[in-house]
């Protein structure tokens, strides 16, 4: 798969300030006995830390283009038929505790590890725990886009699964028509291929869409935001009373990662938090007008408050009273 047949998105003109940090590598100007050294050393600091050699006796070609964002990092990748190996001894030295994933744009490769071996072809890609270990072979050659992503991240977007198996997806256009997950991966291709053309990149953008993308290829479309977003209403409501309610736990509750509850709670305009905090004023403004009887820190407390200072003080913030003037305004 070629650059022209994935197009990047059109590039604006003025410079982001969380614009991500680029980095490029070339074994051209290297003398031919040193390439390999160089190579290892760009992969260890820019990339995956990786024991490489060639299948013949022809120099190493190999180049590289590098994209750090906040915790991702993108890698288009250049090079002639070679053999790379992540061994014990390489994680040892150089662990990197991320997940990776490999993008075939064309030629193809094996991937061989302790689970089996697994060729990749053109518009296919293999998701791996980057430490653990396991050999790549190009026998034509490398040209692919590498994604790493930390293992935590991972574990939370994929709702606790781990990668004892590598995976494997396919990004192709032909696959992409009648699969989400196939879609999302080819989508996820585009972005990459398409930030290493744009300098004004805004970096957390990209890596929460990055993301996104990433936990849809695992899981497929992705939720209704609407139907989502009502029941995490509905399970905050439920559990209005427990101060330690927290994202994490409405998260699991309706099925979604923690990033993506946020982003569905950002299409409604608010955050998780302030969506809560709105609805514990609410539930106590009707606690007061219907149980008068009720002290102001019994309101706060059953209103998920954790003490009655933090309830009066967040009463006032959002509605310009206090608890107690506001029950006196509302008694005839």
């Amino acid at each position: 798969m070629t650059d022209d047949t994935m197009p990047a998105d059109d590039a604006a003109t003025t410079p982001h300030p969380t614009a991500p940090a680029f980095a490029s590598f070339t074994t051209e100007r290297i003398p031919h006995r040193e390439r390999i050294e160089f190579w290892e050393a760009h992969n260890t600091n820019a990339l995956i830390g990786l024991d490489i050699r060639t299948l013949d006796d022809s120099p190493l070609r190999a180049e590289e283009r590098n994209l750090h964002l906040p915790t991702l990092r993108f890698a288009h990748v250049r090079g002639s038929p070679q053999v790379v190996e992540r061994s014990q001894s390489t994680i040892t030295a150089h662990p990197t505790e991320d997940v990776a994933l490999f993008l075939c744009l064309d030629g193809e490769s094996f991937f061989h590890s302790d689970q089996g071996t697994h060729v990749l072809h053109r518009g296919q890609a293999l998701l791996c725990d980057a430490d653990s270990p396991f050999l790549r072979g190009f026998s034509v050659g490398v040209h692919e886009l590498v994604l790493t992503l930390p293992k935590s991240t991972f574990t939370q977007i994929s709702r606790g699964a781990d990668l004892r198996q590598p995976r494997t997806v396919n990004f192709s256009a032909s696959a992409a028509q009648g699969s989400p997950e196939c879609q999302s991966a080819l989508e996820m291709a585009r972005l990459i291929l398409g930030a290493f053309k744009r300098p004004d990149l805004d970096s957390q953008t990209a890596e929460d869409l990055t993301v996104e993308l990433m936990e849809r290829t695992l899981h497929g479309a992705g939720p209704d935001y609407r139907s989502t977003h009502e029941r995490a209403l509905r399970v905050i409501d439920h559990h209005l009373a427990d101060p330690n309610l927290n994202r994490a736990q409405t998260a699991r509750a309706v099925g979604v990662s923690e990033r993506q509850l946020s982003r569905i709670f950002a299409d409604q305009g608010t955050t998780f938090s302030e969506t809560v905090t709105r609805q514990r004023i609410h539930h106590s403004q009707k606690l007061m007008e219907k149980q008068p009887q009720l002290s102001i820190s019994e309101v706060g407390l059953r209103s998920g408050f954790p003490s009655a200072s933090h309830f009066s003080r967040t009463f006032r913030e959002h509605t310009g009273l206090s608890p107690r003037e506001a029950r006196a305004a509302a008694q005839p």
